[in-house]
């Protein structure tokens, strides 16, 4: 394989290139040694990664799901020819969350040329939106974009989420991607594919702390919130609340912009759990 992919550099006049990997079914060690023989075709190579909840949607067969549960690796790599990338990673089991926010806002406020931000994160007990929207501020010009490491859901997860670079994996960390450059344009766009219908609905926010997520919902329209996805979605909470609505999320209507909420869980209290935060009168 490290022959075959040692003819590509040759071919591609770049300064750099970035690796980045989607691990489902694999744990870090197996995805290490997975890519190894990429690292040994690119010697400069960067590398990112996360676990990844599932590769593949489910068929239906006779109304039950069934999953494909192959090991996979979805791999891109990127080449920068006039422009670069920078990868910073933090470890969160230990250090404080604020003080690692203070050290990547510094860091993006002394990089020139900054034209976007990928960030990738492990850990389902940090209170996501919160952490971007301090990040964000002040850089509202730049793009931030990424998402959140998880466990394999067909299998059971062989380990934690996790999210890796270059040197280590993070169980539960944070790593971002600066992408910087004079030409470099980045165009990040929030597309849901389709043009939501139905009525706006008023919810009430649980009082309860949360131990994961960032909103906990305890209401919609006035009913508990399995009511209303039984209604609206046939849908019962149980484990699989999170796969049967990825595709019909809860929109949430925020400057003008829809966003999209899907369950990520549900509590003994019947609220429904999101990542992702949902403001007062949304």
């Amino acid at each position: 394989m490290a022959e075959t992919l040692r003819g590509i550099p040759e071919a591609v006049s770049a300064r750099e290139a970035l690796l980045q990997v989607f691990a489902f079914s694999f744990t870090y060690e197996e995805t290490a040694e997975m890519i190894e023989p990429i690292r040994e075709a690119f010697p400069n190579l960067k590398v990112t990664g996360l676990s990844v909840y599932t590769a593949n949607p489910p068929e239906i067969v006779r109304d039950e799901f069934i999953f494909d549960n192959t090991p996979m690796l979805r791999m891109s790599i990127l080449f920068f020819e006039r422009s670069t990338v920078r990868v910073l990673s933090y470890e969160l089991d230990a250090a404080d969350p604020s003080s690692v926010l203070e050290r990547i806002r510094r860091e993006l406020a002394a990089t020139p040329r900054l034209k976007g931000v990928r960030v990738t994160i492990s850990g389902f007990f940090l209170h996501v939106s919160g952490l971007l929207e301090k990040l964000t501020e002040g850089f509202e010009d730049i793009p931030f974009f990424g998402t959140m490491a998880d466990v394999n859901f067909v299998t059971g997860a062989k380990s934690e989420p996790f999210v890796f670079d270059s040197e280590r994996e993070y169980r539960h960390g944070v790593i971002f991607q600066l992408f910087t450059g004079e030409e470099l344009h980045v165009d990040a766009q929030y597309i849901f594919g389709w043009k939501p219908i139905g009525k706006s609905m008023a919810i009430t926010e649980s009082k309860n702390e949360l131990t994961m997520g960032d909103t906990a919902v305890a209401t919609i329209d006035g009913a508990a919130p399995e009511e209303i996805y039984r209604k609206y979605l046939g849908v019962r909470f149980d484990r699989f609340l999170s796969l049967n609505c990825c595709e019909f999320p809860l929109v949430v209507e925020r400057d003008g912009l829809l966003l999209g909420r899907t369950p990520f869980t549900f509590n003994e209290n019947g609220e429904v759990i999101f990542i992702g935060s949902i403001r007062p009168n949304e």
